[in-house]
C-alpha cells in the first residue's frame, strides 16, 4: 500500500505518459484513516451503532492527498489470482479496523482487468457502488466502482485518474519561481520527499514551506539521518556515487561514515565540530545530491582537513 506522499514525486518529476508508463495498471484508492476514524463503538454497542459510525466516516469526501492505494495489478502479479482482504495479518491485503472483519472479502482476478469480489460473510458488509453484496457471491468490479469493507472506502480506478486528479489538487512552481527538492531521511529508512518554497532548520525540527500544497510542515529531526536537497526526487537507485575528493573544493574536505556503513565525500564551509548537524557539498558533481545536511548523532566518522 502507497501513500500518495510516494507517488506524488512521480507526478512532479514526470509527464503524464513517464508517470503512467513507470506506474501501471489498476489501483484501489481510499481515505487514509485518521486516528479519530479508527475509533469505532466497542462491540457491544450493537450492529447498529457500528453502521451508524461506518456511514459518517464514509460520508466525509476525501482529500486524495490523504488517500492511500492499493496497486491491484502489482498485487495480481506478486500474490497470484486471489487476493484476501480483512484484518488478519495473513490476509494479502490487511485493513486494520474494528469494522473489518478477520477475513471480510476477496478480490479474484481471471485474465488482465476481469476482477469478481465476493463478500465472506463479513460483519459490516461489503459494498459496491453502495449496494450490499450478498455473501458467498460473486460481483464483477468495473473501472470507476466505488468498494467499501468496514470504514474503508475505495475507488477503482487507473494511474491517469491519480495524474490528473493531482493536477487539479496541487500547483506547479511558476517558471520563474525559486524552490528545493528535499528528501528528509530518517534512520529507519522512512523518507519524506517534499518541494520547498523555503526551510528552516530550528532546535528538533525542519519547518518546510510546501510549494505544492501551499502549507507550512514541520518535522522532527529526531532520528534523523540526514536531508538531502536533489536534483530530481526520484534520482537513479542503480547509480554508483564516485569515491574519494577532488583537487578543487570550496571549503573544508569532509569525510563521513553513516552508523549503517554509507560513506560519503564532500566538502564544508564555516565547519563547527560542535554544531548538531553540517552541511557539505558533496565531490562528485554529477550525482544526484546538491547539498546534504547530516546530523551528527547519525555518524559513525567524521573527519576533516
Amino acid at each position: 500500500m502507497k501513500s500518495m506522499d510516494e507517488v506524488v514525486p512521480f507526478w512532479f518529476e514526470y509527464g503524464m505518459d513517464l508517470f503512467c508508463l513507470l506506474l501501471k495498471g489498476e489501483i484501489l484508492a481510499g481515505k487514509r484513516l485518521s486516528p479519530a476514524d479508527k475509533v469505532a463503538p466497542p462491540p457491544k454497542s450493537g450492529f447498529a451503532a457500528g453502521a451508524k459510525f461506518i456511514s459518517g466516516v464514509r460520508s466525509i469526501p476525501p482529500d486524495i492527498i490523504d488517500m492511500s492505494i492499493i496497486e491491484l495489478s502489482a498485487c495480481f502479479e506478486k500474490q497470484g489470482r486471489r487476493l484476501d482482504i480483512g484484518r488478519d495479518r495473513e490476509c494479502q491485503l490487511v485493513l486494520d479496523h474494528p469494522t473489518v472483519s478477520a477475513r471480510h472479502a476477496c478480490i479474484e482476478s481471471e485474465g488482465q482487468n476481469n476482477r469478481w469480489l465476493t463478500d465472506l460473510r463479513s460483519e459490516f458488509g461489503t459494498f459496491v457502488n453502495s449496494q450490499p453484496l450478498p455473501p458467498h457471491i460473486k460481483t464483477n468490479l468495473n473501472l470507476n466502482d466505488s468498494v467499501s469493507f468496514g470504514a474503508y472506502k475505495w475507488y477503482l480506478r487507473d494511474w491517469t485518474w491519480a495524474y490528473q486528479s493531482l493536477n487539479t489538487r496541487l500547483r506547479r512552481p511558476a517558471k520563474d519561481e525559486s524552490f528545493v527538492r528535499l528528501i528528509v531521511r530518517y534512520l529507519d529508512g522512512k523518507l519524506i520527499k517534499r518541494v520547498a518554497r523555503a526551510y528552516q532548520f530550528s532546535g528538533d525540527r525542519i519547518s518546510i514551506s510546501n510549494l505544492l500544497t501551499g502549507k507550512d510542515e514541520v518535522f522532527s529531526i529526531n532520528n534523523l539521518k540526514a536531508v538531502f536537497f536533489v536534483k530530481n526526487l526520484i534520482g537513479n537507485p542503480d547509480r554508483a556515487d564516485k569515491q574519494g575528493f577532488v583537487q578543487a573544493s570550496a571549503g573544508e574536505n569532509m569525510f563521513v561514515e553513516f552508523n549503517d556503513n554509507e560513506c560519503m565525500w564532500g566538502a564544508c564551509e564555516n565547519y563547527n565540530p560542535n554544531s548538531l548537524g553540517f552541511f557539505i557539498k558533496p565531490c562528485d558533481e554529477d550525482c544526484n545530491n546538491l547539498m546534504v545536511y547530516i546530523d551528527r548523532r547519525a555518524t559513525k566518522y567524521v573527519l576533516s582537513g
